[in-house]
């Protein structure tokens, strides 16, 4: 019921309460022996605390925050580009207009969503834009689009695209059959 005796404890310091008062109770200050050597105290930094997430330009922070939304869309119109050129190669058209015209008109959708959102936000409403993730949401999504434009507008023959699976397993056989 009650709390153990110290018997090493002075007899004037006042017993500590127990129960449903919170009484705080002095933690016990420790001598550095040689068993326990005194533990170094970190020296408080000065200045500003520099991290990996954190640009020393907040402007230029707050512009590429949400940039993986144009990542996400450059990685899909690159790869809807790459099929789509590989299908036109003997069309005798060149391939590089389209692509670059696209990444030209996904940066003004960029500088465009940047533009309303200053002048909506900013001027208009009065608050701040802490961040540029709708822009980058819209040049992405227009990169995408663009990148299923390609795909669906290749000129590839689908039909015949097992063909070469087919033969692989035709010359797997055949070495099966041999040995």
């Amino acid at each position: 019921m009650y709390p153990p005796a110290d018997p090493w404890g002075d007899p004037t310091e006042p017993t500590p309460m127990y129960g449903r008062a919170a009484v705080p109770v002095p933690a016990p200050v420790r001598e550095p022996t040689a068993e326990f050597p005194p533990i170094p105290r970190p020296r408080p930094r000065s200045g500003v605390q520099v991290s990996w997430e954190k640009v020393k330009n907040p402007a230029r922070r707050r512009l590429s925050d949400g940039w993986g939304f144009t990542a996400t869309g450059l990685i899909a119109i690159v790869s809807g580009w790459v099929i789509w050129a590989s299908g036109s190669r003997e069309t005798g058209i060149s391939i590089w207009p389209g692509f670059l015209l696209a990444l030209v008109v996904a940066g003004l959708v960029f500088a465009t969503s940047r533009l309303a959102g200053y002048v909506v936000l900013e001027r208009a409403m009065g608050r701040v834009r802490r961040h540029a993730r709708w822009s980058h949401f819209f040049a992405g999504f227009f990169l995408t689009v663009v990148g299923a434009w390609y795909l669906v507008n290749t000129n590839v023959d689908l039909s015949s695209g097992g063909d070469w699976l087919q033969d692989g397993w035709g010359w797997l056989k055949g070495l099966v059959d041999r040995g």
